[in-house]
């Protein structure tokens, strides 16, 4: 069943989606007053004005300060350092920090301030006493509490084979609420999500409204309002409407005379359709400066897409690519077709749940394959199986099929013909006649 929620949290209505003239004005003067100082807001903030911590002679006792010195000194330890630190001083810094805010803790208990930051300051070890304080922290609407406990989710909660210390529910709220409290890092992060497909549902309308409000806050760390004036622009250049196709293109075209990291491609990828030549000639120089588009333009050159077709410089560029996920979800296609390689659906499929991390499509793909090939033993069933059960519960296209399929076929790492019962009732439930002919097989039917 989908969750009682899912409808609200899916679908954010703010003037049933469509900005008033007014807001849309005020943003757009925010927009472009950007890329004029693009540059300038894509520069990383000062670093930490506290001189490097010295390397200790052993693990001396940490003596913290008291009251607000205490207090001071764990807000200042718990931002990351600029300056580059050896282990023995990073762990120094990890207990001089837990000390000081433990101090500033329990001179001041009812502070959320120091409750958050003594809560982040704990080790792995005492994660439940961690989510302790984030709730009671979360129930007072502080908005980094809230993120810290979709954060625990993200990072410790991926698995399926044993209790959640917060559930993917939980986690959801959480974040949702931290958004709506305009924590630039939460709200950020809803609009990544509800782009990418991970724990929300993929919905670009919401995707752009959480980007654009996002635009309206300070960058969180390591998001530069470059970035996200790049992902606008791309959502804008795909819209059905031809005004905001038009104002993409524009918003993309200014970036990328602007020069900020991603806008090459990202026009590259937005005029692809309709000018190829030139977007083969950006991808082209995007690729020269390492700016990225490489995968696009390998599939221009295999297919003869905006110029000559040159299939062994596009082969050559894919086994090149190392860490790429996109060139390694490419190479999986071409190992499935056994085009310019080999023929090789164990890598196929590695390649493939390797790109699904960021790619939905790969994602769906590579459990179509686990299916038909019972034979391809993987390292990561774990995860494939959290984020397939996921994405069946979250209702994404194909993604219920595709779990059920997996579960009623013969791959040892995944059989489950009672799980996949179930599923076949709750998606006959929502109304799939092919899961309710299906579900007459069940031994319960």
């Amino acid at each position: 069943m989908k969750r009682a929620d899912m409808s609200a949290a899916l679908n954010t209505p703010v003037n049933d989606h469509q900005p008033s003239a007014t807001r849309q004005a005020v943003l757009w003067i925010v927009l472009l007053s950007s890329v004029a100082a693009v540059v300038a807001l894509f520069v990383s903030g000062p670093s930490e004005t506290a001189k490097p911590i010295a390397a200790p002679a052993g693990r001396e006792e940490i003596i913290p300060p008291f009251g607000a010195a205490a207090a001071s000194e764990c807000l200042r330890l718990s931002v990351n350092s600029k300056e580059y630190l050896t282990d023995t001083e990073m762990n120094r810094r990890i207990r001089m920090r837990l000390a000081a805010c433990s101090e500033a803790t329990a001179a001041a208990p009812d502070d959320i301030r120091m409750k958050v930051a003594y809560a982040r300051a704990l080790p792995h070890e005492q994660r439940a006493e961690e989510l302790a304080l984030l709730r009671k922290a979360a129930a007072q609407n502080d908005s980094e509490a809230n993120f810290e406990i979709y954060e625990s989710h993200r990072s410790w909660d991926h698995h399926l084979d044993r209790p959640q210390l917060v559930t993917r529910s939980e986690a959801e709220q959480a974040l949702r609420k931290a958004a709506e409290l305009d924590y630039p890092p939460a709200v950020y992060r809803m609009a990544t999500l509800l782009g990418r497909g991970d724990l929300v549902k993929r919905d670009p309308i919401a995707e752009r409204y959480w980007l654009e409000r996002s635009l309206q806050l300070p960058p969180p760390e390591n998001v530069t309002r470059a970035d996200m004036l790049i992902r606008l622009g791309a959502i804008l250049a795909k819209s059905d409407s031809a005004d905001e196709r038009a104002r993409g293109l524009d918003l993309l075209e200014r970036l990328n005379q602007a020069g900020p990291f991603g806008a090459k491609p990202t026009l590259a990828a937005a005029l692809r359709a309709s000018d190829p030549v030139r977007a083969r000639a950006l991808y082209e120089e995007a690729v020269r400066s390492r700016l990225g588009g490489d995968r696009s333009l390998v599939e221009m050159l295999l297919n003869g897409e905006g110029g000559p077709a040159d299939p062994k410089r596009a082969l050559s560029m894919l086994r090149n690519s190392k860490d790429d996920w996109s060139m390694k979800g490419l190479l999986g296609q071409l190992m499935l077709e056994g085009k310019l390689v080999p023929r090789d659906v164990p890598k196929a499929i590695d390649f493939l749940i390797t790109a699904g991390v960021w790619d939905y499509d790969a994602r769906l793909q590579a459990l179509q394959l686990l299916a038909l090939h019972p034979e391809v033993s993987i390292d990561s069933a774990d995860i494939v199986r959290y984020e397939a059960v996921q994405a069946a519960e979250l209702d994404e296209p194909g993604a219920m099929a595709a779990l059920i399929d997996l579960k009623l076929s013969h791959h040892p790492q995944f059989r489950d013909p009672p799980g996949a019962c179930k599923l076949l009732a709750t998606a006959a439930q929502r109304g799939d006649p092919n899961a309710a002919q299906r579900l007459k097989d069940c031994p319960a039917n």
